[in-house]
């Protein structure tokens, strides 16, 4: 993985304001954007403002840089994809195939926007450890809520700020309902287990959910591992347990098999290396976890220091 010389340092004092995604880092923005998520959960735009609000550290990127963007390959075969996709959707005259046409264009243009910015920002431990807490965060939360559901203490549905909005002929298809309507799950059947409470706690679907469910939970684990704090592995460990409740509670079996083969496969992988001991190995897999979860949720990919805070 190449590194990129870094950018002159900003000449900003400490005692100066910060504004949010004005004169922040680029992992800063994402860290607060995934503190944001359940908001965008309430409001009902948790599938569209991703692309709208990775492109906001992009931008700062291309401008700290001067235009001298490094496109990794995966950036380059997904721009393919990408031109491929909107050409495919050129003879669409339908609004609600344009809906569902955009909804799905979304995640991949996201993810193509993420690969670009972490090809071209300098991710230092300490940055990197501060998003990968706030997607812990978060989707500790959100198995909490899952909880609620599927202890049958709290099953809460309510119409989003966006469904105020969407005309009747979107509400009425099943992706529309799903916006204008917001819940933490649903009664579902399951083969052997009959009636039960499917869990997608803050996100659209249980089978969406659960591959952050699945991405999160090494993440967890590498925390788990390496906390000092008795209170911190405590909640993790908690956090954790309520991760893989809800994991089962979506039923979604490709998400639960990629964690299991997953994880054997990483055993496999660093049994061999458990003599290699020291800070450099742990930082090591600190990385890969970070890099895999990134791959899993969204996508994955060096480096110049931007003059911004975190």
């Amino acid at each position: 993985m190449a590194v990129h010389p870094a950018l002159p340092a900003s000449r900003r004092t400490r005692s100066q304001p910060v504004l949010l995604w004005l004169q922040t880092a680029p992992l800063t923005d994402l860290r607060w954007f995934l503190y944001l998520i359940p908001l965008w959960w309430m409001l009902g735009v948790e599938q569209l403002v991703w692309p709208i609000f990775l492109l906001i550290p992009l931008i700062k990127i291309i401008q700290a840089r001067r235009g001298r963007v490094h496109v990794p390959a995966p950036a380059r075969w997904l721009g393919l994809f990408l031109i491929a996709y909107l050409l495919s959707g050129a003879s669409i005259v339908e609004t609600t195939r344009l809906i569902t046409f955009g909804r799905n264009f979304a995640p991949y243009l996201a993810a193509f926007f993420l690969i670009l910015i972490l090809a071209n920002v300098r991710i230092e431990p300490r940055s990197a450890r501060l998003v990968v807490d706030a997607a812990i965060g978060v989707m500790i939360a959100a198995a909490l809520v899952g909880l609620l559901g599927i202890l049958d203490l709290a099953q809460p549905q309510f119409q989003s700020g966006l469904g105020y909005f969407l005309p009747g002929f979107i509400r009425n298809t099943n992706y529309g309902a799903r916006i204008a309507v917001k819940g933490i799950g649903g009664i579902s059947w399951f083969s052997g287990i009959g009636d039960y409470y499917r869990v997608r706690s803050i996100f659209m679907y249980s089978t969406l959910y659960a591959s952050a469910l699945a991405a999160i939970t090494p993440m967890i684990l590498f925390r788990l591992r390496h906390s000092t704090s008795r209170w911190g592995r405590s909640l993790l460990l908690l956090g954790l347990l309520a991760v893989l409740t809800n994991l089962l509670f979506t039923t979604a079996r490709t998400a639960i098999l990629a964690l299991v083969a997953g994880g054997f496969y990483f055993w496999l992988y660093h049994r061999g290396h458990r003599r290699v001991a020291g800070r450099a190995r742990r930082q090591h897999q600190f990385a890969d976890l970070c890099l895999s979860a990134d791959a899993a949720w969204l996508a994955s990919a060096p480096l110049p220091r931007l003059g911004y805070r975190t």
